[in-house]
């Protein structure tokens, strides 16, 4: 079994992949190095000494930088390394321009949607039962049940399916006397009492993006 992983080329890091004890010698890349440390499966060791403030890589990037002198060979630690990542230069990227795909193999195609007021289009119709405190959410549950039943949008299949266990048949549903809505759905939530003023206004906007989906019909 492969005792040690190198990841990337630049590193000076190693990864023990199987418990390595004091002593050992480990060969890599045409280098010797003697432990200093024991080093547990997983845990990563230096393979070169690094000074106060030197700079330990990983996957070719930095991860860490020395808190004390390491010697070759010395397993990497929470006392001996902290954490460090270099700084990100943007002085050479180029600024990102979104280009339009080729739609025109589609441009005949339609699909049965909903066409809103503003143009927007859906691709369902649905109405929403919004609480705006979650001490709500079970009415607004509740409500959503008994108009699914008496709209004609409930179904339910395990149920269903133990009638027919028994020599039973399924419950047709109820006529939908509004064919064009698809559904009925509440949205709960955990919000809208005793918060800030920052949580409401924002749990405001969220719900009002809900209601103003174009899948949305009121």
């Amino acid at each position: 079994m492969q005792k040690i992983l190198r990841i990337d080329p630049k590193d000076n890091l190693i990864v023990a992949l199987r418990d390595l004890a004091q002593g050992d010698i480990i060969e890599n890349d045409g280098q010797r190095i003697q432990l200093v440390t024991d080093v547990p499966a997983k845990h990563k060791f230096t393979r070169e000494p690094v000074p106060v403030g030197g700079i330990v890589t990983l996957y070719g990037v930095p991860v860490g930088k020395a808190v004390a002198p390491l010697q070759s060979g010395e397993r990497i630690t929470v006392d001996n390394v902290v954490h460090y990542a270099a700084e990100v230069d943007l002085s050479d990227a180029v600024p990102y321009m979104w280009k339009a795909p080729d739609v025109s193999r589609w441009a005949n195609r339609t699909f049965d949607g909903v066409i809103r007021p503003d143009g927007r289009v859906g691709t369902a119709n649905y109405w929403l039962i919004i609480p705006l405190v979650f001490c709500e959410n079970r009415n607004a549950l509740k409500l959503r049940d008994a108009l699914e039943r008496t709209l004609g949008y409930a179904g339910d299949h395990l149920a269903d399916f133990a009638r027919s266990l028994v020599g039973g048949t399924g419950c047709a549903p109820a006529p939908r006397p509004f064919p064009h809505i698809d559904g009925i759905r509440a949205i709960t939530h955990n919000g809208g009492c005793g918060g800030t003023a920052q949580d409401a206004w924002t749990l405001c906007r969220m719900l009002a993006a809900y209601a103003d989906h174009p899948n949305v019909a009121g």
